[in-house]
């Protein structure tokens, strides 16, 4: 039975099919040598834009999944505010002192004390962030970016940052060994969080 082939040309081969698997698995005794060493040069072609396809394909799947720097950040559902340990992640001059606390699951607190802004990075732009001595995490919060009016929309494969009026996406991550690794993210350094409900509820009341 015959069966098309085509080679790197694009141009349509046919060629007996028991042949082609018999040159396919030729070798010499006491000698290893390639397959299809005695085929024609289509078939060689052939068989060699095919392995180069395979390689590639290979290649792509073994570094498809992103690389992250240590001090790369995740999107967090549970954080109440942007945190990072590594001051040197600040844009100079932004650090202004800022006492509070940040409690660490159940079992201890630790002390923020300053807070600034990101923006010198090539795939980050990000205010109001605390500094966290000792935090060996980089984190947005989802809570502070929804008070910034923007929506995280979650999926199998990562998340969207979206303008929550415009739908501009301004910013990706990718999951990852359970973090929501940041790819980008962009928030403008003069946003500023929306007041809350309540507080909006007990200005009208004094108003």
């Amino acid at each position: 039975m015959k069966h098309p082939l085509v080679d790197v040309h694009g141009v349509l081969l046919t060629q007996n099919v028991s042949r082609f698997q018999e040159a396919s698995c030729s070798r010499h005794r006491g000698r290893d040598h390639l397959p299809l060493i005695h085929s024609t040069g289509h078939q060689c072609r052939a068989l060699a834009a095919t392995m180069q396809i395979n390689a590639s394909t290979s290649n792509l799947m073994a570094t498809s999944t992103p690389y992250y720097p240590k001090d790369a950040f995740s999107i967090n559902s549970g954080a109440s505010h942007h945190l990072t340990g590594n001051v040197q992640l600040f844009d100079q001059g932004s650090l202004v002192n800022f006492n509070d606390t940040l409690k660490v699951g159940n079992a201890y607190d630790m002390n923020i004390v300053a807070r600034g802004s990101i923006s010198h990075r090539r795939n980050l732009t990000l205010p109001d962030v605390r500094y966290v001595p000792g935090l060996g995490v980089n984190v947005v919060s989802v809570a502070l970016l929804d008070a910034m009016d923007y929506d995280v929309l979650f999926s199998m494969h990562g998340c969207l940052v979206k303008e929550r009026l415009g739908g501009e996406v301004v910013g990706k991550a990718t999951l990852l060994d359970g973090l929501y690794m940041v790819d980008y993210l962009r928030i403008p350094l003069d946003r500023s969080c929306l007041p809350d409900y309540e507080t909006v509820e007990a200005a009208l009341r004094l108003w």
